[in-house]
């Protein structure tokens, strides 16, 4: 998510795995998937700052009504969500499928993704302190057991 994504993608079982780090276990943070600007709205996953809560949206834009953009039915799964000196360390799991056309469906074939980052300055989704957009590479584990 923000500062240092880490993804891998896992094809025998058709899921998804992310490892997402950010800074203050005490503001929200989150990453929008195959996007440079908030303005792509795209499927996005945010963190709680307080609680640590998961939650899938398809994101609006900044000069839209609804810059939070939509909540969708949720499709992860948290495998671990954890808080090391003030550090969230959450790590999920969801299908490569998207559950509906608004989430995101993941090329196992595409091994570099854009992707927008951004931490808040408060526990729940609000304007972000910081935001960023890149690019990642993603390597599947096990590749040299895989048919691509």
């Amino acid at each position: 998510c923000s500062h240092s994504p880490l993804h891998s993608t896992h094809l025998p079982c058709a899921r998804y795995h992310a490892r997402c780090s950010a800074g203050p276990s005490n503001v929200w943070f989150g990453i929008g998937f195959n996007a440079t600007l908030m303005a792509d709205k795209p499927y996005a996953i945010t963190i709680e700052g307080s609680s640590g809560s998961v939650v899938e949206r398809r994101l609006g834009s900044h000069d839209g009504n609804n810059p939070a953009g939509t909540v969708l039915k949720k499709s992860v799964t948290v495998v671990s969500n954890t808080v090391v000196n003030g550090l969230r360390t959450v790590v999920l799991t969801r299908p490569i499928q998207g559950a509906t056309t608004q989430h995101y469906t993941f090329d196992p074939s595409n091994l570099q993704m854009d992707f927008i980052n951004a931490v808040g300055s408060s526990p729940t989704l609000a304007f972000h302190k910081s935001s960023t957009a890149a690019s990642i590479a993603l390597w599947p584990t096990g590749a040299a057991d895989h048919a691509w």
